[in-house]
């Protein structure tokens, strides 16, 4: 009885934040649906634990969503506490390579998230998809998904989130194949500048050294992941091995990974093992990466955004150069 109550009242506390929703971007919960009733299901994304993931038609205005439940009444406290952080975390959010939000609701005991809908599918998909026909990424696409996941943590990071569990499943492809980075249920909050994290999560082939020798970590840890990612998009397959999660671990710590294919270019290769540096201090910053990027054929964003981008790069270096900040 008391976990029913105890169960009942973190039902209330969730509807209680995420009501009312956001409207800064005239997304008003009407206008999507408030309740399963406004959603028809489509097909089935996902399927774990505690809830399901479908891809979704409102019945309010017609489009394609992605309808994320999450069993609030299955839910351990600490899960409990991951849903109530993803919902408050994307309300926050409003980037072109960050998955959107639009709204979110509890019925029946459970909490649903309505998000953006990415039609492409994820990174593993392309990957596999190239497996199978015996080829590559192009090295264009490579430094186009590493810009725009660059420019998505630029995003994150700028409000202090660490997003803690980057991988080849939790980047989608949009229309365009627009980089967008969702999944922030483990997700972390610095509330100060010299904040550092130290509780040890996300996906153990991701995890940067610091990780794994339990050392305090800051936002270089998502740059690793993101070299951990990009380098699997262009080799097909991980910077690092291990038959167990010990003798991974020590492959991360203790060992370089193999070359990326020849087709790539000595520039490219660099910027990603540039990301995979052990010491936290000698990995590049967001920044830093984001100005190593070759200006790309096609855009995925205007060009005033990208001098927007620009002039937040020079603002950067400026603060860095008068801090003595790297």
């Amino acid at each position: 009885m008391a976990n029913a109550a105890g169960m009942e009242t973190a039902l209330k506390d969730l509807a209680r934040v995420i009501i009312p929703e956001k409207k800064s971007q005239g997304m008003v919960q009407c206008s999507v649906g408030s309740n399963l009733a406004d959603f028809e299901i489509l097909q089935e994304l996902g399927r774990g634990t505690y809830g399901v993931v479908n891809k979704v038609r409102s019945r309010k205005d017609a489009r394609i969503y992605v309808l994320k439940k999450i069993k609030c009444s299955h839910l351990p406290p600490q899960r409990q506490k991951e849903a109530l952080l993803e919902v408050l975390l994307l309300r926050r959010l409003n980037h072109p390579n960050v998955i959107g939000y639009h709204t979110s609701f509890v019925e029946k005991k459970s909490l649903h998230i309505v998000m953006e809908y990415a039609p492409g599918g994820d990174l593993q998909g392309l990957v596999d998809e190239h497996k199978r026909h015996g080829s590559y990424v192009p090295e264009e696409e490579v430094w186009r998904v590493c810009k725009e996941l660059m420019m998505a943590l630029k995003h994150l990071h700028s409000k202090r989130i660490m997003h803690r569990d980057i991988k080849m499943v939790n980047v989608f492809l949009g229309v365009n194949r627009t980089v967008k980075l969702g999944d922030l249920g483990v997700s972390r909050v610095l509330d100060r500048e010299d904040d550092m994290a130290q509780s040890r999560v996300g996906t153990p082939l991701y995890l940067a050294p610091e990780l794994i020798k339990r050392q305090p970590y800051d936002f270089k840890a998502d740059v690793w992941a993101a070299g951990v990612l990009v380098y699997t998009l262009a080799a097909r397959t991980g910077p690092f091995k291990g038959n167990n999660i010990y003798s991974l671990g020590h492959s991360i710590v203790h060992e370089t990974p193999p070359p990326l294919p020849k087709t790539y270019s000595a520039a490219l290769c660099g910027v990603i093992f540039s990301m995979l540096e052990k010491a936290p201090a000698l990995r590049p910053s967001v920044d830093e990466l984001l100005r190593k990027m070759p200006r790309p054929k096609s855009h995925s964003v205007d060009r005033r955004e990208e001098e927007d981008e620009e002039a937040s790069l020079r603002s950067t270096e400026r603060r860095s150069s008068a801090t003595g900040g790297g």
